[in-house]
């Protein structure tokens, strides 16, 4: 049990150093509530946090707003370079985009944040500084639109690896009293066997 804890602990530092495989996917397009980090040239750099709307819209400084309704988000970056064509060279345009997740339950750090579009359950639990000393770590549940699914073996298993979708929330549930105390009411069990038995002689 342990070991196991430590192993999950350690999930945050290894993210910090292991990098994102070229072939992960992007999951999916980016959708209301994501978020977009725009950086501009100019004597004083302007940096830009906007964010989708409902309507799928996101309103660009100068230039206006994109519909970016099902768009990927390589797609969306090339778009709004492009918009800006007229204005900076491309190069000059840096277009940083975040999805919407919510971590909740038994993490550090519980609530919305915004992550890379490649990031993981992994990654999540781990922005949320991780799992509490409290934590069933044999599982967490992902929550996507209406659909709540346990996944087993999350923080070793492959399928685990694929990056999630906007929206998602991801609950880390609470190990039951019974489980964090095994040990030690097995220890009990023991003792009050071994008074019995010697007091049967």
């Amino acid at each position: 049990m342990t070991s196991t804890r430590l192993a999950v602990y350690a999930i945050p530092l290894l993210l910090l150093v292991a990098p994102i495989s070229s072939s992960a996917q992007s999951g999916g397009p980016m959708a209301a509530g994501d978020r977009v980090t725009l950086r501009l040239p100019g004597e004083n750099i302007a940096r830009e946090i906007l964010e989708i709307d409902h309507r799928g819209l996101l309103t660009l400084p100068r230039v206006g707003s994109l519909s970016v309704l099902a768009m990927e988000p390589a797609q969306l970056a090339d778009s709004v370079r492009t918009l800006y064509a007229r204005l900076f060279a491309a190069s000059d345009v840096t277009v940083l985009l975040s999805r919407r997740i919510t971590v909740f339950g038994e993490v550090k750090k519980p609530g919305v944040m915004y992550l890379d579009p490649t990031s993981t359950i992994r990654d999540a639990v781990a922005s949320a500084e991780g799992s509490t000393e409290f934590a069933d770590i044999s599982h967490v549940n992902l929550i996507r639109g209406d659909v709540r699914q346990r996944l087993d073996n999350w923080a070793t298993a492959s399928a685990m690896t694929q990056p999630l979708r906007s929206g998602d929330a991801i609950e880390v549930d609470r190990e039951s009293w019974i489980r964090r105390n095994v040990s030690s009411l097995l220890g009990a069990l023991g003792i009050l066997a071994s008074i019995a038995v010697a007091l049967s002689r």
